[in-house]
């Protein structure tokens, strides 16, 4: 498709009336002051249509009103709309919205004020009843406005969508004989079709196009795949005093409150991973805490419900924990508690998506129900926010079985501590602790050429244990080839060359015997270049830094068990990863 042509006189101005050939045929006449009459790209965040990136297609948010490039410019990005800071919703639609002009919108989402982000992505299943997702794979509405955008693309050789350039201009002024009254409202894939087919004989005259889809069910599968990779990723649950988020450390404000804070991963299928810390009041003047992880293993369904999201305590038996989690992430993923916060008369919902129609209902809301810390029956306000996408394209990369082995700081002389630490891995943004604390609370620092490491062994003694990871970019654990494999975590963007991965090995409360290092949060980027695939550091790859663990259960069980050693504790709290590949077959 020949490249949209940009006014340069105008590029980010408001100045100019068309912007491109999107629209530059279209003569807005004597304008109103008070109507809107020009195309005004420009702002700060970027919006990308998963599943449907389509050039051409059209989008409003904020005073920006433009359409989708097939190529950066200088100021634009290519494939994503680009929207001011200020924006509450972003409208994609066909036709024209400026004066005088005519349109159809395929959906609107809402735009978060507060828990900000420089790129969101959205689905068309986010954008039709927001600001919730819809579930079903199936749903009509999601579909028909699926498969409108894959019949009018014009290069199905490339993975977007790429609109004919007249497409804006011929439905604004075609709007009557072209648009079907109904637009999307078919339930009957057939009669849908029937009815927008003069839409496509009109844009077929002027450019070759796909046409709809034969089986609807390819058009779901689309929805469905884009739907799984926005779902997928980091996710952090907290509790605050007054609602506000993010919260920025684990705080209980006074002895007869809960503080949870506990990160999560939300795997390809769903599935949840996590840990986290609970406290009430200063354990150390008559409060208490607990680490606490999922009973088994909770789901996020399709719809960004929690389902099954029960949380129980791992080391605290005299204040036990058993409670649930439920509520339904909203907007851009985030779960709200719907509550005044600041001391004010406004919601953190209502503050952060102003532009929302509709607020969460009772069973929306984030909420913990039941035994926390010895207490019963105790409700907890809780919110969540995905702090981690991911790119799953490419995943199949990773595919295959490795081995891997944690590597901890010595804490005394031992024929098991052969090798120093590498000088780079030391220090403030290093991968091990700063220091390990003496029997005196004395920080002795690991210095170089003197700090040792060995094998890290968790609480069942093992050492090395198995990973592998499926073609959808799914990790999984187990403690040899033998054992079963537990879900571990997830490629989280991946090329031909790279993988990133994020592993958090807590797979609830019932897979703890099963999963080797229970606790254990594994982060970096594998070389899919080199033959054994090492893993390391995202921030530091170039410098070939190994990968890191951290883990809060190790230490946490060594203080419950009564060990005081606190240089052990701090070397069993973080360090490097090695990490083998060994082929499609697993060998351990």
């Amino acid at each position: 498709m020949k490249k949209l042509l940009l006014m340069s006189a105008c590029l980010a101005l408001a100045a100019c009336g068309g912007g491109g050939k999107s629209y530059a045929e279209h003569d807005v006449g004597v304008c109103p002051s008070t109507a809107r009459c020009l195309l005004n790209p420009g702002g700060e965040h970027r919006v990308t249509l998963e599943g449907t990136v389509a050039t051409n297609l059209s989008y409003e948010c904020g005073n920006s009103l433009y359409y989708v490039l097939d190529t950066a410019s200088e100021q634009l990005p290519a494939n994503q709309a680009l929207c001011p800071s200020d924006a509450e919703s972003i409208a994609f639609f066909l036709g024209d919205r400026r004066y005088k002009g005519r349109w159809v919108t395929l959906g609107e989402a809402y735009l978060p004020q507060r828990l900000t982000t420089r790129d969101y992505r959205f689905t068309l299943a986010d954008m039709v009843e927001a600001p919730r997702r819809i579930g079903a794979g199936d749903d009509y509405r999601v579909r028909n406005r699926a498969a409108l955008l894959m019949a009018l693309d014009s290069d199905p050789a490339t993975s977007r969508l790429e609109l004919p350039e007249g497409i804006n201009q011929l439905v604004s002024e075609n709007f009557d004989t072209l648009i079907p009254p109904l637009e999307f409202d078919y339930p009957d894939y057939a009669a849908f079709r029937a009815a927008w087919q003069p839409l496509l004989d009109a844009v077929s005259a002027e450019a070759t196009v796909s046409g709809f889809p034969a089986d609807p069910s390819t058009v779901s599968a689309r929805i469905s795949n884009a739907n799984t990779e926005t779902r997928a990723g980091e996710y952090v649950l907290e509790t605050c005093q007054d609602g506000v988020a993010p919260c920025d450390e684990l705080k209980a404000f006074d002895t007869n409150q809960n503080a949870l804070r506990m990160e999560t991963l939300v795997l390809p299928d769903g599935r949840v991973l996590g840990l986290g810390q609970l406290q009430k009041g200063d354990p150390e003047n008559g409060g208490s805490e607990d680490l606490v992880t999922w009973e088994g293993v909770p789901t996020l369904a399709a719809g960004l419900t929690v389902q099954q999201g029960n949380i129980v305590g791992l080391l605290n038996s005299a204040a036990a924990t058993d409670a649930t989690l439920t509520g339904r992430l909203l907007g851009h993923r985030a779960l709200y508690i719907n509550q005044r916060v600041q001391g004010g008369f406004v919601t953190d919902f209502a503050l952060d998506l102003p532009g929302s129609p509709s607020t969460p209902s009772g069973g929306e809301t984030g909420r913990v129900q039941g035994s926390v810390l010895g207490a019963g029956n105790i409700g907890l306000s809780i919110r969540a926010t995905q702090t981690g996408p991911v790119r799953m394209d490419g995943a199949s990369e990773a595919a295959g079985y490795y081995s891997v082995t944690l590597k901890r700081a010595c804490t005394s002389n031992s024929e098991q501590c052969a090798d120093f630490i590498p000088t780079k891995e030391l220090g403030s943004n290093g991968n091990y602790p700063a220091c390990l604390h003496d029997s005196d609370s004395n920080c002795q620092p690991l210095e170089p050429n003197q700090a040792r490491e060995r094998n890290r062994a968790d609480e069942n003694q093992i050492e090395t244990f198995v990973v592998r990871i499926s073609a959808d970019g799914t990790a999984y654990a187990a403690k040899s080839c033998e054992d079963e494999l537990v879900p571990a975590g997830l490629v989280t963007a991946a090329s031909q060359s790279r993988a990133t991965l994020a592993l958090l090995l807590a797979p609830g409360a019932a897979n703890k015997a099963g999963t080797p290092h229970f606790g254990a949060r594994i982060d970096g980027t594998l070389d899919l270049t080199n033959g054994i695939r090492p893993l390391y550091r995202t921030d530091r790859y170039s410098e070939r830094l190994r990968g890191t663990w951290r883990d809060l259960y190790r230490p946490a069980q060594l203080r419950a068990a009564g060990s005081n050693d606190q240089g052990r504790q701090d070397s069993e709290s973080r360090g490097s990863v090695e990490w083998r590949y060994q082929g499609s077959d697993c060998d351990l």
